[in-house]
């Protein structure tokens, strides 16, 4: 390899001062050439695309947005028979204790603290699967010991 630097290096010596600024000038434009096509141009080309992708993104979110605040809104109902005893019983069965009373909407509330996952949600589930009744607002903590506190409200809803 030296030996290719070394007749490389006599030949460019061998040039007049003129001829080696030329040739300083063709590789300075033939290197700044390279850079363009071959870093700026497609950093460009990959902004570009990026900017359309996030003008679809939009367009999309947006459509969907409008598409979600046309669905009906479910009606609560107070068809059937009294959730507090319902949910009580259920909370019961699945191991919750429960606080209950109105929340401040006026629908049926509840509170369950230091609670396991698995029970508050196989609690609301139940409640949705057998007897028609959700949560129609649920306010969830994580507890320092891996517990929930969860407040919410529940109503029958269509």
């Amino acid at each position: 390899m030296n030996g290719v630097i070394d007749r490389a290096r006599a030949w460019f010596d061998g040039r007049t001062v003129r001829e080696q600024r030329m040739l300083g000038a063709m590789v300075l434009v033939i290197a700044l050439c390279a850079v363009w096509l071959l870093i700026v141009q497609p950093l460009w080309a990959w902004r570009a695309e990026a900017a359309d992708r996030r003008v679809q993104a939009e367009t999309d979110l947006a459509f969907v947005q409008r598409q979600v605040g046309a669905l009906p809104k479910p009606a609560a109902t107070t068809d059937g028979p009294a959730i507090e005893p319902l949910a009580v019983q259920a909370a019961q069965t699945a191991g919750l204790t429960i606080v209950t009373g109105m929340d401040a909407t006026g629908t049926f509330g509840f509170t369950a603290a230091n609670v396991s996952s698995a029970a508050l949600f196989g609690w609301l589930a139940e409640l949705k699967t057998r007897h028609g009744i959700d949560a129609v607002r649920l306010d969830i903590v994580e507890n320092a010991d891996a517990t929930l506190t969860a407040e919410g409200a529940l109503a029958r809803v269509q």
